[in-house]
């Protein structure tokens, strides 16, 4: 992509963050984060935001679509992960993953999706997970939020696709970071054994995928989920 203004989520660190770097080169990209911190560019506006708090997401994403209405692509990216069996979770480690995972990019999209039909142009990405399909314990609230963007994605693309907005879900199998960390610790051999690849995502793949939802030609490329990883 080349010249487009670019909203992410979670990019303080993470993929969010090497997400926005790669972006960076070469268009204009507000990243959205609890620290408010991250990439230091001149292309870059690092905008803080608690993404659990209805009110203060709206503040934020309208403020952003007031300064830049040109916005046309929108990585819904950020997300939390508390991998327990569910008798063993809190019920506010479930409460804290569904409203980063699933309600924060549903009211996100909502506000974000109004200036692009206005503009009669607009790309949207999810980033959801291999993880429903995987079904692994512990991952029971996570991976319902993330097969619940997914399918969320899947029908606001046929409610935009009229006004010439895509929307498209890129599941990630496993990508090196602190989530994945937090599952796998020191062992990231116990993740390779469930991708069909036997490999983690890299961000070139990553990058790839966005590109391929994003690109100039992708208008009747909408509602699909591309897995990494050969799930």
């Amino acid at each position: 992509m080349k010249g487009r203004t670019i909203l992410v989520t979670g990019g303080s660190r993470g993929l969010g963050r090497q997400i926005v770097e790669r972006l960076a080169a070469e268009n204009t990209v507000i990243a959205i984060s609890r620290s408010g911190e991250g990439v230091t560019a001149d292309s870059v506006v690092n905008l803080p935001c608690d993404l659990t708090d209805p009110a203060g997401l709206a503040a934020c994403v309208d403020e952003a679509c007031r300064r830049w209405p040109e916005i046309n692509v929108l990585i819904n990216n950020a997300a939390v992960l508390a991998s327990r069996p569910i008798v063993m979770m809190s019920d506010a480690d479930i409460m804290h993953q569904v409203e980063t995972n699933l309600l924060a990019p549903m009211l996100l999209t909502k506000r974000v999706l109004r200036t692009m039909m206005r503009r009669r142009w607009g790309r949207i990405v999810n980033i959801v997970s291999m993880s429903a399909k995987l079904c692994k314990p512990g991952d029971s609230v996570y991976a319902a939020t993330k097969a619940g963007l997914e399918v969320f994605g899947k029908i606001v693309n046929v409610e935009a696709h009229s006004y010439g907005v895509t929307v498209n879900n890129l599941a990630i199998s496993a990508s090196p970071s602190g989530m994945l960390e937090q599952i796998v610790h020191d062992n990231s051999d116990k993740i390779r054994t469930l991708i069909p690849h036997g490999r983690l995502a890299d961000l070139d793949g990553i990058m790839a995928g966005i590109e391929f939802f994003c690109a100039e030609g992708s208008a009747d490329i909408g509602g699909q989920t591309v897995f990494l990883g050969g799930v």
